[in-house]
């Protein structure tokens, strides 16, 4: 979801095609919590990462708008940071080693499933 137009039109389709009881299964990389460091470095690059990357954005919280879509109690999705083997599974520290895709952490995954 981090590259499509519109979050809310894309998850009313994708709602629309499943049928009752079917499950739209989910992996995407959001955006930081609020006044962190990765947050600010998310919010700066950006637009870079944008026109660099076909319109993905480093910036975007869609589980809110999944939860919207599907209704909160068919939303189970867990937050984890992907950080490289051996290393903790913690947002990235200032001083530490970043992992050459530090910008696109945290991630979510999980499934929301349609009302039958």
């Amino acid at each position: 979801l981090c590259s499509v137009a519109s979050v809310t039109a894309s998850l009313k389709e994708v709602r629309r095609v499943l049928r009752p009881g079917g499950r739209y299964i989910f992996t995407e990389h959001v955006a930081a919590p609020g006044g962190t460091w990765l947050r600010a470095a998310q919010d700066v690059f950006n637009p870079l990462q944008q026109w660099f990357s076909c319109g993905c954005r480093l910036n975007r919280e869609p589980l809110r708008d999944i939860e919207d879509e599907f209704g909160s109690a068919m939303v189970h999705a867990e937050r984890f940071v992907v950080n490289g083997p051996n290393q903790e599974r913690s947002l990235p520290q200032l001083g530490q080693p970043l992992p050459p895709h530090f910008l696109l952490s945290p991630h979510f995954s999980g499934y929301a499933e349609k009302r039958a």
